[in-house]
């Protein structure tokens, strides 16, 4: 097995690996670079550039340390700051996953701000520092370092929210999220608290060996730990989205600027879904009784409610809001299954084809305003045919029709869970889909079959923004003709999550 090489930095009895901190802190002092350029040049657009420079980096960092960060630690379990974070290829995954997000978003922004008089250079710096808080929160193997890392992404991202501080709509998202984020917040200190007095510690992988000792859990008792856990999911459900915590999410993603809602809808859910499976899924499989209920419930009633509520939604933003919601249902059917890797490649294809979708709704906005209703998409194919046959690729395959990739990342969640023995919760799934090919249908409709307004003219897209749209359409369809790679590193970092965890245990 391969290990990183061991600390840059060690005392009698402590050992500690710096070297898994690189990525993080890499985004870290990026985000200050970002800070001092636009503190000392009036041209905005170097900070932008030291932002994709420094993601770039933090981005083969991440890929240095794939397999061979296998399962290093921040430091040895016996040391007084016990294995706080891990460098196994499931966290390494997710921290791609944010960093390309990142990397993307900062693409996008640049046109979209300046069309808006909102160049300013804390915009990057914020982003930067909510996506090292996510790469915290999934490194994390101590609930008080995940929480941390949860409150420094979230933030920045209630700031982010109401970037736009001119629009009354992009303030109401800002104090929305701020006020319902709080609360979540104070829920899952809750659970952290609660936990703490039934186990005596917030470190996952002492959780995990106490736990799998025999009658470990009657002695805990049958209150503390069951309402610990569930104050947690009330926290973490908060961030994916599900319900009935998920009230917040369409009018925060309709205020929101769209680049920073583009953002929020893929890497907010990520980072909470790979706490939540870290959690789950390794700290507490032996207490399922205690989660496995609540949160498949939670799966069918996030399920139903988004796909039902977007079929109503007059609003592209809003409807691609609910249709997150009902995202977060089928990926709740792969934690309710115990299903690491199908969670992580559906987190990708999502990722993908979403963010692709809020990048065609930024590429609409034109003289300082968002063109964002269903009839505002009406004739798009007139106007900018390319623009208009990648917005079908999102839309098919945001509904998981082939040929794009969302097909295989609902397959390959549902198949895992029917073999597992959840095919309520699979036929549900498999239900609301056919209801979600509704909403989706009805933008393509709109584009190729509808006549737009006459003498609409040509919509020209600024060239940051159809690289991101083309990128992302082109991924959709090759990695549905191709998806053995994606596959298998998937798997690879689901699979060895648990592993790596429990042999730093040891």
């Amino acid at each position: 097995m391969n290990t990183m090489p061991v600390g840059l930095w060690s005392a009698p009895g402590i050992s500690v690996n710096w070297g898994i901190t690189i990525p993080i802190a890499i985004v870290v002092l990026t985000a200050m670079g970002a800070m001092m350029t636009d503190a000392f040049s009036k041209r905005k657009e170097y900070t932008a550039l030291v932002t994709i420079g420094g993601l770039v980096v933090a981005l083969f960092a991440c890929l240095r340390l794939w397999g061979n960060g296998f399962h290093a630690t921040f430091a040895p379990i016996d040391a007084p700051i016990a294995g706080q974070l891990i460098a196994d290829n499931y966290a390494l995954f997710l921290c791609m996953l944010f960093v390309s997000v990142g990397l993307a978003t900062a693409w996008i922004s640049h046109t979209w701000l300046a069309q808006r008089n909102l160049m300013h250079g804390e915009y990057y710096v914020l982003m930067l520092f909510a996506i090292s808080g996510m790469m915290l929160m999934v490194q994390a193997t101590e609930l008080i370092t995940l929480f941390v890392g949860l409150e420094t992404f979230s933030i920045s991202l209630y700031v982010l929210s109401a970037f736009a501080r001119s629009k009354k709509r992009s303030e109401e998202a800002g104090l929305k999220y701020l006020l319902l984020g709080a609360f979540s917040s104070a829920f899952l200190l809750y659970g952290i608290a609660f936990i703490y007095g039934a186990m005596g510690t917030t470190n996952l992988n002492v959780i995990a060996d106490t736990l799998a000792q025999p009658g470990a859990l009657a002695a805990v008792g049958p209150y503390m730990l069951p309402a610990g856990i569930g104050l947690m999911l009330v926290g973490l459900g908060f961030k994916v989205a599900a319900v009935p915590f998920h009230l917040w999410t369409p009018d925060v993603y309709e205020g929101a600027p769209t680049p920073v809602t583009a953002f929020m809808s893929v890497a907010t859910k990520a980072a909470a879904f790979g706490a939540m499976g870290r959690i789950l899924l390794f700290a507490f499989p032996t207490a399922s009784q205690s989660w496995q209920p609540l949160v498949a419930s939670m799966a069918l009633a996030t399920m139903i409610v988004g796909n039902f509520v977007a079929v109503c939604q007059n609003n592209v933003k809003r409807m691609l809001a609910y249709s997150s919601i009902a995202h977060a249902g089928y990926v709740l059917i792969g934690i309710v299954a115990g299903d690491l890797p199908g969670i992580l490649f559906y987190l990708l294809c999502y990722a993908v084809m979403n963010f692709g979708a809020f990048s065609v709704v930024a590429a609409m906005s034109r003289q300082g305003r968002d063109y964002d209703t269903f009839e505002d998409y009406n004739g798009l194919h007139h106007r900018n045919p390319g623009l208009a046959l990648a917005m079908s690729v999102f839309m098919f395959s945001l509904a998981g029709i082939p040929p794009a990739v969302g097909f295989y990342g609902k397959f390959y969640l549902f198949a895992h869970a029917v073999e597992r023995g959840y095919t309520g919760l699979v036929v549900v799934g498999v239900l609301t889909s056919v209801v979600s090919a509704w909403y989706y249908l009805r933008v393509v409709v709109a584009m190729w079959m509808r006549e737009g307004e006459p003498g609409s003219r040509k919509l020209h897209v600024a060239p940051g923004i159809a690289i991101v749209v083309a990128a992302c359409a082109l991924f959709t369809v090759f990695a549905f003709l191709a998806p053995s790679r994606m596959i298998d590193a998937a798997n690879d970092a689901g699979k060895t999550a648990v592993t790596s965890m429990t042999a730093a245990s040891r």
